[in-house]
């Protein structure tokens, strides 16, 4: 291993609450330019029925998830670099998750979102198969990050309302693919940019 090497890191969160009590029980961890360690498990970091967890500074490459996070909520991921994994950043069953100022390259999916509240923004989707996969997430909103040369930049699955606008959808094979889903595409002053787009 040399100086600068980039190496794949687990950290997991996980909070198992005995039967008796009730409600989540309450993480407030902050997990920021941390050692790593390896990815023999196939997930480089994992926050598992979490609260107020922030991730923040790190580099994971080479992993099934980059980072997994599942059944938690008030998660920052933050000034992240994603690349040549799986999934970059999987989001599972999870409430008020953010996603800011993070690159997802070169994954068979940059991001996924499953059953869950999410907002990405000012971050980069870039080079995967699968740019952003939202699937029965009507809490997504997306806004400020650029989705460029993917095979399909955005897909969503059984989603409606999910708010996507200020964005730059930038020469992905197709740009969107929506399968009963109805996703609103502006706010009150912004749209998207698209590279393929020809006009009225």
């Amino acid at each position: 291993m040399n100086v600068g090497d980039v190496i794949p890191i687990l950290i997991l969160v996980t909070c198992v609450l005995p039967a008796a009590l009730s409600g989540p029980l309450s993480v407030h961890a902050t997990l920021s330019n941390t050692p790593p360690s390896s990815c023999d498990n196939g997930v480089g970091l994992a926050v598992v029925n979490a609260v107020g967890v922030v991730i923040s500074g790190h580099n994971i490459t080479n992993c099934l998830y980059g980072v997994y996070i599942a059944n938690s909520s008030h998660v920052t991921v933050r000034d992240l670099f994603v690349s040549d994994n799986v999934v970059a950043v999987v989001v599972v069953n999870s409430q008020d998750i953010s996603i800011v100022d993070t690159v997802a390259v070169r994954s068979l999916t940059g991001v996924e979102i499953v059953n869950s509240s999410v907002t990405i923004y000012n971050s980069t989707v870039e080079s995967n198969m699968d740019g952003v996969v939202v699937l029965a997430s009507p809490n997504f909103t997306m806004h400020g990050t650029i989705v460029a040369y993917n095979t399909v930049g955005l897909r969503a699955y059984n989603t409606s309302g999910g708010l996507v606008y200020g964005n730059a959808f930038i020469n992905n094979v197709q740009q969107v693919a929506l399968e009963n889903s109805v996703l609103q595409w502006n706010s009150t002053y912004y749209g998207n940019y698209w590279s393929d787009y020809k006009g009225v």
